[in-house]
């Protein structure tokens, strides 16, 4: 791993650690997907976590949802 891709998904740990972010989404940004790494969870998360108990990287979740 070169060091510009270490230091993008150390960049991204960060932001996954600030509270709305998602991390299925923030995560695109060091696998080269040119957009932004800040990720909020958004409409379709929590879509997701109403139909199926939760959203696709975990952070919103019903409960008893597994």
């Amino acid at each position: 791993m070169s060091r510009v891709e270490h230091l993008r998904w150390r960049i991204a740990a960060l932001i996954d650690r600030l509270p709305g972010q998602c991390w299925a989404k923030v995560a695109d940004w060091p696998l080269g997907h040119r957009r932004w790494p800040w990720a909020r969870i958004d409409d379709v998360c929590r879509r997701d976590a109403a139909r199926c108990g939760g959203c696709y990287c975990g952070r919103l979740r019903r409960d008893g949802a597994q």
